[in-house]
């Protein structure tokens, strides 16, 4: 599948396991009809909607679609989130990743270095 779009990189200090299920909530509380497509624990894709999902299996990335899929890839020390939208909360996935405080997301989380 070629994606395509703008590459975030995000220093973290979390476990690779943790920051992705942590980007993969904050996600789901803003596209509530998204879906998941995990490649592994660390790896995954999320569409904003089933038929986003579809139209990616279909037909791959299409100008009408594009902005409708999201490539989270979380390793060591980076999280990688490969999107082509406008609206995604960059200072919040920031947040999220850097290990601090964490109470948006409906529990409270820490992480001590």
């Amino acid at each position: 599948m070629d994606i395509a779009g703008d590459d975030l990189s995000i220093p973290t200090s979390l476990p690779p396991t943790l920051s992705s299920k942590l980007v993969e909530a904050m996600l789901k509380t803003t596209w509530i009809k998204g879906v998941i497509e995990r490649e592994s624990d660390r790896e995954f894709f999320y569409y904003t909607s089933k038929e986003a999902q579809d139209s990616w299996n279909d037909v791959g990335w299409s100008e009408q679609n594009a902005a409708e899929m999201i490539h989270v890839i979380s390793e060591p020390s980076l999280i990688t989130i490969v999107h082509e939208r406008d609206d995604l909360d960059v200072e919040k996935l920031h947040h999220i990743c850097s290990g601090k405080r964490i109470s948006k997301l409906g529990t409270n989380i820490t992480h001590d270095k």
